[in-house]
């Protein structure tokens, strides 16, 4: 019986609340509906080409030898669509779209490359979002996204061949429960959230927090909503300029990661099967939930928009909770952490740049910054802070990881009688070795491959800094605003007005000011990048950077820092009401950019939609396409079409090279001496082969050495070397004895 009694007082708590079981019978009857919706018949269809619409005016159709129908001349009538579906019957919903089809790339004369495409079409605005998939000819099969927002009566789906070589087999139209039943899963898990976050926030609740903390909380929920308030919209967040790029990472992840590799160090479908290898260069570890949740069928899109929602709420949580320890108020905390994540420049980056490495990095600066505030003043374990945030640059970032190390490294050196201390050198010690064996399994590859890499660059700055005026107020990809060099400014006023004691408070505000005046000044055309560039070592890490207003994530948390300094400064000072006052006007201006900033760069459009998961980059005209980008391609490699140029094969017959993920093979025979062919690979270490040797060509592609006399199939594979498989073993058996060594200490202290 008395078992029975939490439950009856529960119940009886329910009763007396009208309100509450009002609320979850709504998200009762929420959760059904969206778990209806994602189980409800829906239609589905195959088509034929003899099904379809015959759209082609000038360009002549014809048949493939398996009856396939399409384009078969290069060029012809490129603008025309071949094919389009009657009319389709859609309620809501997601569905897939799966071509069957055989294609030939076309190269026009200025080397721009054209592949078929599929897109849909309506008059029934907001119903199914416009959309173009471009399909790859190295494959005979696609399956694309298609998002119904609303029932359509009128949808079609449309068959370009864009000049390419195209023959249709089949197009089939299905619906995507996979992503229907993720989505309604994901509103209950959201659901539940709100009911704790409501339980929290409620006086009355027995999970009620204490007043300070629930102003914190709605504090920290509208900043996060603000910041994500584009993501509400159908197309929010989709229109940035290296966006195609990341959707790219995220589905070459996903594809690796379900080809059984891991970590991820090669996209092998990518570049028509040559491969491709971004994640040797370029830190991707946070990618890899967002590559897990498309692997359970999520639209790209949709992975996308949540891994900014989670960055921005990460951000948000971590600021806050770090400049709380170092503030000891909450009030100071949470406007450092509201004009941190609402920095103009944090925005541009996510919502105009779609730099993803960037605004993600800037979730750890708040980790080192408060690393740095404990190792200075004595106050607990330093090195864990320093190693995971100095880590986390490194896995997003490494041009934010080289402006960080150098700042940090000139901090350092200017408070040299603190640094050089016993317990301060033991914990930079700590947090060095922490983090380079935790990081060795990406460090290994990344020493290993930086000198490979090719560049079309000088490897100087690409532009000059920034203008007064765009650096306050007009900046397109880069802008301060006004709010955050105010705040750096009401620092200064207050410590010249009423100066502080001397002590650990004073010289933090006193480094942050020094930190966010000189990375606003290093961002601007003021600085005499020309002279620096030319210095030995350092000139050739700060051209590395490519912008001079990358300083700017810096300046944003250090200027955000010193807000919260200049806050408390006036409080300490007994000027509670001009506190108050200054860091209203800091948020009002922070605020008043948003809703300029909004409207004018976050794209309004309701009817694009981008879900294509192919390996395309889509230039201006949109049926011309480049396959991802050329940045991290080995030394000598040349594009070719949609290959690399290589050399002629010499003392062999090759009759065939087949490709199938990690593995290439090679039908071929040699006569009375050694055989020499460069293979459809690009050359990254850990290519293996069974037959002969392997080296790296000079046109950058694997090369594949034959003995004399041989005839059958050579199978080339490409696994990880086994150096870097000892780095993933040392990075593992640290993490190992670290998880050991926390829940040690966990168990000691209980």
């Amino acid at each position: 019986m008395p078992s029975n009694l939490p439950a009856a007082g529960v119940a009886a708590r329910v009763r007396r609340r009208p309100a509450l079981v009002v609320l979850l019978a709504a998200e009762l009857l929420l959760l059904v509906v969206a778990f209806y919706g994602a189980l409800r018949p829906l239609p589905a269809c195959t088509f034929a080409p003899a099904d379809l619409e015959n759209w082609a005016v000038e360009a002549a159709l014809s048949t493939d030898e398996a009856g396939r129908t399409g384009n078969g001349i290069p060029g012809q009538a490129p603008a025309e669509t071949l094919f389009s579906t009657p009319m389709l019957d859609l309620p809501a919903g997601y569905y897939r779209i799966t071509v069957r089809y055989r294609a030939q790339a076309w190269v026009n004369d200025d080397g721009k490359i054209a592949v078929p495409s599929l897109s849909s079409y309506t008059e029934q605005s907001g119903t199914v979002y416009t959309y173009e998939g471009h399909l790859d000819p190295g494959a005979d099969s696609q399956t694309l996204d298609l998002c119904v927002g609303g029932h359509s009566t009128d949808a079609r789906l449309l068959l370009r061949h864009n000049g390419a070589v195209f023959y249709l087999e089949s197009l089939s139209l299905a619906p995507n429960r996979a992503l229907m039943l993720l989505l309604a899963a994901g509103l209950a898990l959201g659901l539940l959230t709100a009911d704790l976050l409501l339980a929290a926030l409620l006086p009355s609740s027995p999970l009620a927090v204490p007043v300070p903390a629930r102003v914190a909380l709605l504090g920290l929920g509208g900043m996060v909503v603000l910041a994500c308030l584009p993501l509400l919209q159908n197309n929010g967040a989709m229109g940035g300029h290296d966006l195609y790029f990341h959707l790219q990472r995220i589905q070459g992840i996903a594809d690796s990661l379900a080809g059984g590799e891991f970590p991820v160090r090669l996209y092998h479908e990518v570049k028509s099967g040559y491969g491709y290898a971004p994640s040797l260069y370029y830190g991707e570890l946070l990618l890899y939930p967002a590559a897990l949740l498309r692997l359970l069928g999520l639209d790209l899109r949709l992975c996308y928009q949540g891994y900014i929602w989670a960055i921005t709420l990460a951000t948000a949580l971590v600021s806050y909770r770090c400049l709380r320890e170092i503030f000891g108020r909450r009030g100071p905390a949470l406007l450092g952490a509201a004009l941190y994540l609402l920095s103009p420049y944090r925005l541009v980056c996510l919502y105009v740049r779609a730099a993803v490495g960037e605004y993600t990095a800037l979730l750890f600066l708040p980790l080192i910054a408060l690393g740095l505030w404990r190792l200075y003043t004595g106050r607990g374990r330093a090195w864990v802070l320093l190693a995971v945030g100095f880590g986390g640059l490194l896995q997003t970032h490494i041009i934010t990881l080289i402006l960080t190390t150098l700042l940090v490294l000139c901090l350092v050196l200017a408070l040299w009688r603190r640094t050089f201390r016993r317990r301060v050198l033991l914990e930079w010690g700590k947090a060095a070795g922490v983090c380079i064996l935790v990081n060795l399994w990406f460090l290994v590859p990344f020493v290993s491959m930086a000198g490979s890499r090719l560049s079309q660059k000088s490897g100087g700055l690409d532009v000059p800094g920034l203008t007064l005026a765009q650096l306050l107020t007009r900046g397109e990809t880069a802008v301060c605003g006004l709010a955050l060099p105010l705040g750096g400014a009401l620092l200064l006023a207050v410590y010249l007005l009423f100066p502080p004691a001397p002590g650990p408070a004073r010289t933090a505000g006193l480094c942050a000011l020094a930190v966010g005046a000189f990375s606003l000044f290093a961002s601007t055309d003021l600085f005499p990048w020309q002279t620096v560039t030319r210095l030995p070592v350092l000139g050739t890490l700060l051209g590395s950077i490519q912008f001079p207003w990358r300083f700017l994530g810096l300046a944003a948390f250090a200027l955000a820092l010193a807000s919260g300094w200049a806050v408390q400064g006036l409080r300490q000072a007994g000027r509670a009401s001009a506190a108050r006052a200054a860091g209203a006007a800091l948020l009002g201006l922070t605020l008043l950019f948003c809703l300029q900033f909004f409207p004018d760069h976050v794209s309004l459009d309701t009817d694009s939609y981008l879900g294509d998961p192919s390996q395309w980059l889509v230039l201006d005209n949109s049926n011309q396409v480049w396959p991802m980008d050329d940045l991290y391609l080995p030394r000598g490699a040349v594009p070719e079409g949609l290959g690399f140029a290589a050399a002629q094969p010499a003392g062999i017959q090759v009759e065939e090279i087949l490709r199938d993920g990690r593995t290439t093979t090679i039908t071929c025979s040699t006569g009375d001496g050694e055989g020499f062919v460069d293979l459809p690979l690009l050359y990254y270490p850990g290519y293996q082969t069974d037959t002969g040797t392997l080296y790296p060509s000079d046109q950058g592609l694997v090369g594949l050495a034959v003995p004399a006399g041989f005839e059958g199939t050579v199978t080339v594979t490409w696994r990880e070397p086994k150096r870097w498989l000892a780095a993933d073993l040392v990075s593992a058996v640290t993490l190992a004895a670290l998880a050991g060594r926390a829940l040690y200490r966990r168990k000691k202290h209980r």
